[in-house]
């Protein structure tokens, strides 16, 4: 029971987080992308939030909820608000591959903020994730190379960058015992985070005479119970049964599952440029997930 139970905790956390960037694209059709965000933290933060309180005895302290308020800003704020934004100039496919680059900087970020040592095989896996973004991006022109926004890929790549630093926050900050309660906290603080920078863009305005569809609106449900309570608490029940390295392999099978969504169900042309970068990128991601190797034990005497 307990296996099956792992297998369909990873089957959810591949496909629902490998597809989320389709039904970014859905909702902001009609939505304005902050405000979107917005909604979408509020009302996922608020049931898990909710849940969890009401099915665990602990209760968040002053410190915990300082620290929800930074990983709200750097996951959910700059994390997710940044790529709802991107997703206006590039494509869900080319966000997919691009968040896949998201070791890189939790790697970089472990060694300079937390004193890890980068070993031979991460240098390689940093070269390769870097590559990979030249190839996908190619910014400097190349005739006949695919080319996509810079402008876009910069915001995806700081939203990578954003949610990996909240990650490596998090390793050492006041957190709560219970992982479902401490996601809903920062999902509701993050969501309040986007919801003032929203207003402050003067979106709920252009919400409330906007003609959302009911595509953007199913997408937006889909985003909130599938792609957040859902996939989160998946994502929990996943870090308390598996080890660190099989848990890793969301990151590189996610962009797998972006790509293939992209060119059989979206309709996107995938090209010989984007499948090179992708097995670059996901190449990387595989070198930099690889579980350090153990030292031997010398026997006490």
């Amino acid at each position: 029971m307990k296996k099956l139970q792992i297998l369909l905790a990873f089957a959810v956390v591949y496909i629902v987080w490998g597809s989320t960037h389709f039904a970014v694209s859905m909702v902001i059709d009609t939505v304005p992308p902050l405000a979107a965000a917005a909604m979408r933290f509020l009302f996922a933060g608020g049931l898990l939030y909710g849940l969890s309180r009401a099915t665990v005895r602990e209760r968040p302290t002053r410190a915990q909820w300082r620290t929800a308020w930074i990983l709200g800003a750097l996951l959910p704020g700059a994390g997710n608000g940044l790529l709802f934004i991107a997703q206006q100039y590039v494509s869900p496919t080319i966000v997919a591959l691009l968040v896949a680059t998201e070791p890189v900087w939790i790697v970089l970020l472990a060694a300079g903020w937390l004193g890890e040592r980068l070993r031979p095989i991460s240098w390689v896996g940093i070269i390769l994730g870097s590559l990979g973004i030249v190839l996908l991006t190619n910014p400097f022109g190349v005739e006949g190379a695919h080319r996509i926004d810079l402008a876009g890929a910069g915001l995806v790549v700081l939203a990578t960058f954003a949610w990996a630093s909240g990650s490596i926050y998090a390793r050492k900050a006041a957190t709560p015992d219970s992982a479902p309660l401490g996601a809903g906290m920062f999902m509701l603080t993050g969501g309040v985070i986007l919801a003032g920078i929203a207003a402050l863009r003067g979106e709920w305005g252009a919400l409330a005479s906007a003609e959302i569809s009911p595509e953007s609106l199913w997408a937006l449900f889909y985003l909130i119970v599938i792609g957040s309570v859902l996939t989160y608490s998946a994502y929990s029940f996943l870090s308390r049964n598996v080890s660190a390295g099989k848990l890793a392999t969301y990151g590189y099978v996610n962009p797998v599952v972006g790509l293939a969504l992209g060119g059989l169900w979206a309709g996107e042309v995938i090209d010989t440029t984007m499948l090179m970068a992708s097995a670059v990128i996901i190449g990387g991601a595989v070198l930099l997930a690889m579980p350090r190797p153990s030292r031997p034990r010398t026997a006490r005497a």
